[in-house]
């Protein structure tokens, strides 16, 4: 009898091995089938699509959405969802607050998942008690979505039987969320990355703009020589335009005895002084410039104070029209330095702005 038992014993701890065995061999199979969704796209939408639908079969779910926090962290948006239910609406973009959310709220102070057995009834779920009456839903369970330790989102998953999630389910479904998470957060990396390259481009452009602006137009020629002319823009910029800003001051001072560097520089400086936002609101607020004709305003300009023009420049542009500038000879180099920077920054500028 004694050795019966054993024998008992034996196979039911075979059969649980056996049981186990095959729990870990389909999971493998079902993060190998989540593996290969991540790789098919570069979309990130269809990648997390493509994650939801498999976790409604894996699951037996009713549905499944994605959601992540904003940058308040008070709110969720769901990015992705995916149902099998004929008639239900796709909620993709919508956006729930976290206030009386109290199971979202648990995850995500907690870092840890969370299974509701009685989501009809139970206090935790009480936001949400009608849906889950309404659509028969049981069980819910909600995981973290943790990148690099932080909770940037959840999971939510509503049974789609009377069925309680099993700690398979939950330690399957984290396994998942840490796949989910790591795509999101690298889609998000390269997002900055490429924003911060577009922006390092964009200032390599405007410095490559306004060294070219300073080449004479023509090469000189020279009795016996022929020339040969390349230029090739730095990667790297290390303070072109004050560079070229100091340059200018030192043609301004050659060609005017008065333009002295500390007056250049004043200036300068006073004009950056001025031209803040709240400055440029009050002194545009009066005036009416949604719908502005366009014109061409000529101004010409004296040659006695640095930058003396500067203010009919501006107030020609402000007001949504183009200028046409004729320069004094004692004053020619500081206001074509702005306009190349502004030229640089916006092209708009580009034909709204011309020398004479």
């Amino acid at each position: 009898m004694e050795q019966d038992g054993i024998r008992a014993k034996d196979h039911v701890d075979f059969l649980d091995v056996k049981r186990t065995l095959e729990r870990r061999a389909e999971e493998l199979t079902i993060l190998n089938h989540l593996a290969e969704a991540i790789s098919s796209s570069l979309e990130l939408d269809d990648i997390l699509h493509s994650i939801c639908r498999e976790m409604v079969r894996v699951l037996n779910a009713r549905n499944v959405g994605i959601a992540l926090l904003n940058e308040k962290k008070d709110s969720l948006k769901v990015v992705a969802f995916h149902t099998e239910q004929e008639g239900e609406t796709d909620v993709t973009g919508l956006e729930f607050s976290l206030e009386g959310n109290d199971a979202s709220l648990f995850v995500i102070k907690t870092g840890e998942p969370i299974v509701v057995p009685d989501a009809q009834t139970n206090p935790i779920t009480r936001s949400i008690h009608e849906v889950m009456r309404e659509r028969g839903t049981s069980c819910l369970m909600v995981v973290p979505l943790l990148a690099r330790g932080e909770v940037i989102g959840t999971i939510g998953i509503p049974s789609n039987s009377q069925e309680v999630f099993s700690q398979d389910d939950v330690r399957l479904s984290q396994t998942i969320a840490g796949q989910v998470a790591s795509v999101i957060d690298n889609a998000r990396l390269h997002q900055s990355v490429k924003k911060a390259r577009d922006v390092a481009e964009r200032e390599l452009e405007i410095g490559r703009q306004i060294q070219t602006s300073f080449f004479p137009d023509s090469i000189p020629e020279l009795s016996g020589w022929q020339l040969a002319v390349h230029f090739q823009s730095a990667r790297q910029v290390a303070g072109d335009f004050y560079d070229a800003f100091s340059m200018q001051i030192k043609r301004s001072k050659e060609s005017n005895g008065w333009f002295t560097e500390d007056n250049v520089r004043h200036s300068f400086t006073s004009w950056s002084k001025i031209l803040n936002q709240s400055n440029l609101n009050s002194w545009i607020k009066p005036y009416n410039l949604s719908d502005v004709a366009d014109k061409k305003i000529g101004i010409i300009t004296a040659g006695n104070i640095p930058l003396v023009g500067f203010h009919d420049f501006l107030s020609v542009l402000i007001s949504g029209h183009s200028v046409e500038v004729k320069q004094s000879s004692s004053d020619k180099y500081l206001l074509p330095l702005i306009a190349h920077f502004l030229k640089a920054q916006s092209e708009e500028f580009s034909s709204a702005i011309h020398f004479a």
